[in-house]
């Protein structure tokens, strides 16, 4: 059995994370970046921007 290997996130693992952050949130991460966010800038691009 090989042993799994846990690193620190990196930035280019915003993408992968942003999704998961959301359903552990049950929505409220999504929500709050939506509340966040500049005037025209997506709720999802605020999001990746904070992870």
């Amino acid at each position: 059995m090989s042993k799994s290997e846990i690193r620190r996130a990196e930035r280019s693992d915003a993408a992968f994370l942003a999704p998961l952050v959301d359903r552990a949130t049950e929505g409220m991460a999504l929500h709050l970046w939506r509340t966040l966010a500049e005037p025209g800038q997506s709720a999802e691009s605020f999001g990746l921007e904070r992870i």
